[in-house]
């Protein structure tokens, strides 16, 4: 809230149940190598080693 950022503008990206309540608050979600529940509740997910492959998701969004 201090930079105005809204939260419907960010992206969370998580692996577990843990991540859902941040999930639901974000615009968009990621599953990184996900639980079934991360999965479930996620926006996107992808198995990956690879961090930097979320960033494909981030183009297309952005092409929309």
């Amino acid at each position: 809230a201090a930079n105005r950022i809204l939260l419907g503008h960010c992206v969370a990206v998580g692996d577990s149940e843990s991540d859902i309540d941040v999930f639901m608050a974000c615009g968009r979600s990621i599953a990184l190598n996900g639980t079934d529940a991360a999965v479930e509740a996620a926006s996107e997910c992808i198995v990956t080693d690879d961090l930097a492959d979320i960033l494909e998701l981030f183009g297309s969004w952005i092409a929309g």
